[in-house]
């Protein structure tokens, strides 16, 4: 559901197996796209909010101090929120005129994410309470399971191994009834895979650059850079796998 983001006033409709975009140039049909895709890759960005987290050196050390404690579903909700919150803005940034706008999307029927950004520049990002509890409310025991099979942290002093990728792997799918891989593939993709190695390597070198000064300037939005570099990563990955997997093919 959209409602005055950017060129599109109103529009709602199922993102199915085939969903097809037809309208005129500077329509909305990329801004539909990439919403998709950042709805989307909230899997991605949680499975990594999760094992960063259990991988920090001063997260481990507070959880496995004698009274350390484990963050609570509504500590990791409320920082998750906020990252998501952060990651729009690095995307499209606030909008510039005077209308409020809304964005939902569905999971499913009770789970959903909202985000809606006001004239008074601010914007709010909220879960369902049925999402909220899909994603957070077993957190909490599947950390306390992990710090109870690692006892042996304070006397090794080195950071536990074994994280259960497995098991966040299955909260994370349950949560977003979800389980493909997810690609982005930019209309102007062919410039960055069909030059020599050099050639992307140096773009490549360049789009990344351009991206953490994007970063460190706040409010400027790099969503076609980020999508591109990620689909440089993707197209490389998948090259290196046909190349390994039917060699002499590529």
């Amino acid at each position: 559901i959209i409602r005055n983001f950017l060129a599109i006033r109103s529009a709602e409709f199922c993102v199915d197996e085939v969903l097809l975009l037809i309208g005129e140039q500077a329509s909305g049909k990329s801004t539909v796209a990439k919403l998709i895709y950042f709805f989307k890759s909230l899997r991605i960005d949680f499975f990594q909010f999760v094992v960063t987290r259990m991988r920090d050196e001063q997260f481990v050390l507070t959880l496995f101090d004698n009274n350390g404690q484990i963050p609570s579903a509504s500590d990791f909700e409320s920082q998750f929120l906020e990252q998501t919150r952060l990651k729009f803005l690095r995307y499209f940034g606030l909008q510039s005129d005077q209308r409020e706008s809304l964005l939902t999307y569905h999971f499913s029927e009770t789970k959903f994410v909202q985000i809606v950004s006001s004239p008074s520049d601010s914007m709010t990002v909220t879960f369902s309470p049925d999402f909220a509890q899909s994603l957070f409310a077993k957190l909490p025991d599947l950390i306390r399971l992990w710090k109870e099979n690692n006892k042996r942290f304070k006397e090794l002093r080195v950071l536990p191994l074994g994280l259960p990728l497995d098991e966040i792997s299955v909260l994370v799918n349950s949560a977003f009834e979800e389980t493909r891989s997810l690609l982005f593939i930019p209309a102007y993709r062919g410039v960055a895979v069909m030059f020599p190695n050099q050639f992307k390597l140096s773009f490549f070198g360049d789009l990344s650059a351009d991206i953490r000064v994007r970063e460190r300037q706040g409010n400027a939005p790099f969503i076609d850079a980020y999508l591109m570099q990620q689909f440089l990563i993707e197209a490389e990955s998948m090259r290196d796998a046909f190349v390994h997997s039917f060699d002499g093919l590529v």
